[in-house]
């Protein structure tokens, strides 16, 4: 019923070869893949832990800023040796494109407990007062107010 002659068991060797090595190189490359994933996950979680570690900041000013396409800011704090915090945010949000410019002040007033600062925050932005409760995560080179990081700068007087 079945009749092979050489050139079919060639054939079908080489097709046999080629799946083989198809389905190693597809798994070879998928477990790369993987790897090279789980080691980027890795280094990002490592990166977030040394972020978020919780240090104690020495009492005295600091100063961080940001500055984006459509966001700019400054703040300004004081942190007591008691841990109590103080300080001010000003912020440009714009919008060339759109021809869109409006400006925001932030006063706050907290408690730092590891790299956690909560804040009582009022923010004045055009004709309107709001008051707010945060969280923010404050390192020796960051204010994390949400979803803005401030990086640290000299401050000026």
């Amino acid at each position: 019923m079945f009749a092979f002659n050489l050139s079919n068991i060639k054939l079908f060797s080489i097709v046999t070869a080629l799946l083989l090595t198809n389905t190693f190189l597809a798994e070879s490359a998928s477990s790369a893949s993987n790897k090279l994933n789980t080691n980027k996950n890795q280094q990002a979680q490592t990166a977030a832990i040394k972020a978020t570690k919780p240090q104690t900041l020495k009492a005295g000013k600091y100063c961080f800023k940001i500055e984006t396409k459509t966001f700019s800011g400054e703040a300004r704090l004081t942190v007591k040796a008691n841990k109590n915090v103080t300080g001010n945010i000003e912020i440009g949000i714009h919008d060339e494109s759109e021809g869109y410019y409006t400006s925001a002040d932030q006063s706050f007033t907290g408690k730092l407990t590891g790299n956690k600062l909560k804040v009582q925050v009022v923010t004045k932005i055009e004709y309107d007062t709001q008051r707010t409760q945060e969280t923010w995560t404050l390192t020796k080179n960051s204010l994390i107010t949400g979803q803005k990081t401030f990086n640290k700068v000299t401050c000026s007087n």
